[in-house]
């Protein structure tokens, strides 16, 4: 067979989070919880908690001056679907979370990824049923 899971649970400030994880640690932990009808999910409980911490202060992604610089040209803030990503941000997050040596990666190609992370822009790319169109900031136009 393959790898046995195991699946835990801890209640910490009213709210439970659950670990799943593989015995013998062949695999990354998985951490979540439910909170307001979503799945959380995360390498660690603490992203998680991070991640309720911003809903629940309704920090919003939407009042970031960064984000709302890439959305469309057109002054219209509406999009069916948004697909956004910050490599920068997510790595420095995840970076206290992850040990140095993971993956075998030597010193130089962990120096390399992180470089490449850095070089690369922050990318929203929205979504409109209006326009029958997909708009990519800075200003891309994919027909639908």
């Amino acid at each position: 067979g393959g790898p046995v899971l195991t699946l835990t649970s801890e209640a910490v400030g009213g709210q439970i989070y659950y670990r799943l994880q593989s015995v013998g640690g062949i695999a990354p932990e998985i951490h979540y919880t439910y909170a307001l009808g979503y799945f959380v999910g995360a390498p660690s409980r603490g992203l998680v908690s991070q991640a309720l911490q911003y809903q629940y202060s309704r920090s919003s992604l939407a009042r970031s001056a960064a984000f709302r610089s890439l959305m469309p040209a057109d002054g219209s803030d509406y999009c069916s679907a948004i697909l956004y990503q910050n490599l920068v941000e997510t790595a420095n997050s995840i970076a206290n979370y992850v040990p140095s040596a993971v993956g075998g990666l030597s010193s130089d190609q962990l120096q390399t990824l992180k470089h490449t992370i850095e070089l690369t822009p922050a990318t929203l790319v929205c979504a409109s049923g209006t326009t029958g169109t997909w708009l990519k900031r800075p200003g891309l136009r994919f027909p639908s």
